[in-house]
């Protein structure tokens, strides 16, 4: 589990890390010389079934107020450590969140195994979410039925929306009907854990109409609610950004985004560590950070995070946060890309 490099006559380093129940600690002689300098800790993040190194960890040791990333090749440093005792947390969606005491005496590299808990997207059924629509109004067909592969049946809700699960990977007759409208039938390919939104028009006359749209989605995300929490956004006082409009908009800091928002603003910089992103008219009134679902401490820099490694990214203020997330004037939910 610890691996400690680089030793020397001169001086002699203690990597202690505890783990899920795991010590490694090598002979422990105390650095003499060192005093008062920071050193510097190489850190490797794998896959434990695998073995593959894990990208976008957030690495952090609270007492310091300190939080990494890892690179794609599961690769991190922390910079100007101080020498002691410490807990580390490591938290990524889709892996056992891993914390541990670690000390240190000098600067040294050690590796650690993260364990998965989503099943492999190899074994898992793809899901197909949509709604069926009036192609002139827009308006959303209530009461519509959808069939997928001749045996999978949804029927829309008041606005349209149907989810069908646990539709196997392949091609697929997808089909909708509603009394006095032309029924719908066309063809699908679901790809193995994909999520499909789709978009189903029912015109009232049999009319010569592109019937279906097809938008592939990243599992994760649909798993975590951004997409059902985009559909209903105008129930709450906020807004999401994807991937591709974050790089539309190619900004050199997240913060900047979040300014779009009515309401919202960047608070002096350097005025507090932190993220400075706030309420208009409130100096102490701060969103909540969370990344991959975790609730990230006061101290944590949304601006430590590069935008080309952001999957989506929602904003959230007032009183009708999303249920599941608690913070004092709102929340900010980061969704880090997976490979």
């Amino acid at each position: 589990m610890g691996k400690v490099l680089n030793d020397s006559a001169a001086h002699r380093v203690t990597l202690l890390l505890l783990v899920a129940g795991l010590a490694f600690a090598p002979p422990v002689v105390h650095a003499q010389d060192q005093k008062g300098d920071g050193v510097t800790v190489d850190l490797e993040v794998i896959d434990g079934d695998s073995g593959q190194p894990v990208e976008n960890v957030v690495v952090r040791i609270p007492k310091l107020g300190t939080y990494v990333l890892t690179d794609s090749l599961g690769r991190t440093q922390l910079v100007d450590v101080e020498i002691g005792r410490f807990r580390l947390v490591l938290t990524r969606m889709g892996y056992e969140a891993k914390q541990g005491e670690f000390t240190i005496d000098r600067s040294g590299s050690f590796r650690i195994a993260l364990t998965p808990v989503l099943v492999r997207t190899d074994a898992e059924p793809g899901e197909i979410m949509g709604r069926v629509i009036d192609p002139e109004t827009r308006e959303g067909i209530a009461g519509a039925e959808v069939t997928v592969a001749g045996v999978l049946h949804r029927a829309t809700d008041e606005q349209g929306w149907f989810t069908v699960e646990l539709v196997p990977a392949g091609a697929h007759v997808i089909e909708a009907e509603y009394l006095g409208r032309q029924t719908l039938r066309d063809s699908i390919f679901v790809r193995d854990g994909q999520t499909l939104e789709v978009e189903l028009t029912l015109p009232v006359e049999a009319i010569e109409l592109a019937g279906i749209t097809v938008t592939a989605h990243a599992r994760f995300l649909s798993r975590a609610g951004f997409f059902r929490r985009q559909r209903a956004a105008p129930a709450f006082r906020g807004r999401q950004w994807t991937a591709e409009e974050l790089a539309d908009r190619d900004p050199y800091y997240l913060q900047h985004v979040l300014t779009e928002v009515p309401g919202i603003r960047l608070t002096a910089p350097g005025a507090l560590r932190g993220t400075n992103v706030g309420l208009v008219g409130s100096r102490r009134c701060r969103l909540k950070v969370f990344v991959d679902d975790f609730a990230m401490d006061d101290w944590f820099d949304l601006d430590g995070i590069d935008p080309r490694r952001v999957a989506a990214m929602e904003l959230y203020h007032g009183s009708t946060l999303p249920s599941r997330y608690i913070g004092e004037c709102g929340v900010i939910l980061v969704w880090l890309k997976r490979r």
